[in-house]
């Protein structure tokens, strides 16, 4: 994945990374140069995700329609309850859950 996000976006993406045992490297941008000249170094996957890959753990639920960044449906109201579609990444693997929630 490469592109410019959200610093939260950009440790989610290493965390997802790091738990399927890819590679990722990070560098910091800003519009204001005296900030950003702080941030020309190029962080690797383990400055960003410090923790074991065994421990990383990502859960991610769209709760509107307008999900352009992953295929995810939006939470549905069905007789049962509300159904709510989730994504995980960890060593284990990607999954996509639905589940229905009373």
């Amino acid at each position: 994945m490469m592109g410019i996000g959200g610093f939260e976006e950009g440790v989610m993406a290493a965390v997802a990374a790091k738990a399927l045992g890819a590679v990722a490297e990070a560098r910091g941008w800003c519009a204001e140069a005296k900030v950003c000249a702080k941030y020309r170094e190029t962080w690797k996957i383990d400055d960003l995700v410090p923790g074991k890959k065994e421990d990383l753990f990502i859960s991610i639920s769209s709760i509107t329609g307008d999900n352009k960044w992953f295929d995810l449906q939006p939470v549905l109201e069905k007789e049962a309850g509300h159904e709510v579609s989730t994504l995980t990444v960890s060593e284990d693997g990607v999954n996509i859950e639905k589940r229905i929630h009373h």
